[in-house]
């Protein structure tokens, strides 16, 4: 279970078939057995813009899978290496605190699903993830790979990530029980 930033649990189900299927043919899977959860927090004054967005989130054996589903102004993406600050783009992300501890993880990914993820204590106080971690993020962006620049105009778009538990230090049997 993951808890959301309202302090309510979230129930990630245990979808098998995630990890037989590459990761651009999930989305019938997840649409049908992930959790739905909507993204309605926006913590940031500075950004006054909220599109519609939801998440649908589910685990395999070793993998976490979220799938978002974004639709409002589409949003730029400019940032195509891992590591930059996508926060200035259009972005989602994904936060995860193992129940009692005192680090937690940051997960941000433009529409192009770049990624920005790092390991932290506090907002400030942060260790980035390394070239390899990052490669095992497997993303796959509805809207391509290409960057693009901001546009008035109205759009959707979709990104599904698998994070493997153990970059989280999360082992397989842990994510099983939990």
């Amino acid at each position: 279970m993951l808890m959301r930033p309202d302090k309510r649990h979230l129930r990630v189900p245990f979808v098998e078939a995630l990890d037989k299927l590459p990761l651009a043919e999930v989305a019938p899977l997840m649409e049908r057995y992930a959790e739905r959860a909507p993204i309605d927090q926006q913590p940031w004054k500075e950004y006054d813009y909220r599109p519609l967005a939801v998440a649908y989130i589910a685990r395999g054996e070793r993998t976490l899978y979220i799938r978002y589903h974004v639709h409002g102004l589409c949003a730029k993406a400019l940032y195509t290496e891992d590591g930059s600050p996508v926060h200035r783009d259009g972005c989602v992300e994904f936060f995860m605190r193992r129940e009692g501890g005192d680090r937690y993880m940051n997960f941000e990914f433009n529409a192009i699903g770049t990624c920005d993820a790092s390991r932290r204590r506090s907002r400030k106080e942060k260790e980035p993830l390394t070239r390899e971690e990052y490669r095992r993020i497997l993303r796959h962006a509805s809207m391509g790979t290409t960057p693009f620049e901001e546009s008035p105009e109205v759009c959707s778009w979709e990104l599904t990530v698998a994070i493997p538990f153990d970059l989280m230090g999360i082992e397989t049997d842990q994510a099983a029980a939990e």
